[in-house]
């Protein structure tokens, strides 16, 4: 005969009394809360940040000048001073100029001051500055600039300028056809030929060489 086995019913756990719901409190609510109160800003706290701003601002305006003063002193330091054109000759012109740090510099010239397509470039940062323009045409006007860099200086907003010597060279004028008048430095010999081969213009010729 089977014996039946049943399961021990758990005996009711009773559940905790009701506990009376909590409602927030309303400062509205409390006795003597004033209403002209509820939007004041606490004094304390508007004295902490007048006292902050005090502070703050000047901080923040110095390391602002401090920034500024850097970066402008950087950039002055590569600025060209006391730009000077010296030995001009028929086909050269040095020019020096000083910068406050080393750096290395460019010429840029032509003779059209809208148009400088020539370079002449520094082949090492310096600040003693001194380069020779070469290969320029005699008695000609130049403009230039200097570079450094990617910034361009100028001389108060307008090139440079110079302008190269004239030729030296002289030369010999031709005779008039027919002329018998000697080749001569003498020109005592060519004043008593005047009318016999020599004219009066190869005498003020002559006299114009021994200046």
């Amino acid at each position: 005969m089977d014996t039946a086995h049943f399961s021990p019913v758990p005996s009711a756990t009773p559940s905790p009394p009701l506990q009376p719901k909590a409602h927030p409190v309303v400062a509205e609510s409390l006795p003597g809360f004033d209403e002209k109160k509820k939007h004041r800003f606490p004094v304390s706290r508007i004295i902490a940040i007048a006292i902050g701003t005090a502070i703050g601002l000047p901080l923040m305006l110095v390391g602002f000048i401090r920034f500024q003063n850097a970066f402008l002193t950087r950039a002055s330091d590569s600025v060209p001073r006391d730009v000077v054109i010296t030995e001009v000759t028929e086909s050269t012109a040095t020019v020096h100029w000083y910068t406050d740090q080393e750096t290395q510099g460019t010429i840029l010239y032509g003779t059209d001051p809208a148009e400088l397509r020539f370079l002449s470039p520094e082949l090492a940062p310096v600040k003693d500055h001194t380069l020779t323009i070469q290969l320029l045409a005699p008695d000609t006007k130049y403009y230039f600039v200097i570079r450094i860099g990617t910034e361009v200086f100028t001389n108060g907003g307008a090139p440079w300028e110079f302008t190269t010597k004239g030729s030296t060279m002289r030369v010999s004028p031709t005779p008039p056809p027919g002329s018998r008048c000697p080749r001569t430095d003498d020109c005592k010999q060519i004043q008593e030929l005047l009318g016999e081969g020599c004219t009066v213009t190869d005498y003020v010729q002559c006299l114009q060489k021994k200046q």
